[in-house]
């Protein structure tokens, strides 16, 4: 799955679903988009379809969480990450490659430290068509 169209939360459920049947510990997983393309939508799927039963929230202020399911899930939101090297410095690289599942929202402020085998998902608003998401996933 390269580009898809939602055209609905319902649709966007759907690609969120999949995607968690394809993730394992280890894995890395970049969300980029601008505010209210569904980051944390897609995130807090993920999370519920693998078995996470807390309330799944964007932890812009704390800049993780961590969840437990059939996996271990570790959610950051880059929001206010400034640099990849305030990244590093908090230690935050450290979680990619580990036993955790790793979501991140705001990715791109850390781009150069995720690995390489890290799956990029970038979401975007659909010009006219408010709730039309235009979801390109690359490396799954």
């Amino acid at each position: 799955m390269t580009g898809e169209i939602s055209r609905s939360p319902e649709e966007s459920e759907k690609i969120g679903k999949y995607i968690a049947d394809k993730l394992k510990a280890g894995d890395v997983v970049g969300f980029t988009g601008e505010l209210g393309t569904g980051k944390t939508f897609f995130i807090r799927t993920i999370c519920n379809t693998l078995g996470v039963k807390d309330l799944v929230t964007s932890p812009t202020f704390t800049l993780m969480h961590i969840y437990s399911g059939r996996e271990k899930i570790l959610h950051l939101d880059c929001f206010r990450i400034k640099s990849p090297r305030e990244a590093e410095m908090l230690g935050l690289d450290e979680y990619f490659n580990s036993r955790y599942i790793c979501l991140i929202e705001w990715a791109d402020k850390i781009i150069s430290l995720l690995p390489e085998s890290a799956i990029h998902i970038a979401l975007r608003h659909v010009p006219d068509k408010p709730a039309w998401r235009a979801i390109t996933i690359r490396g799954l």
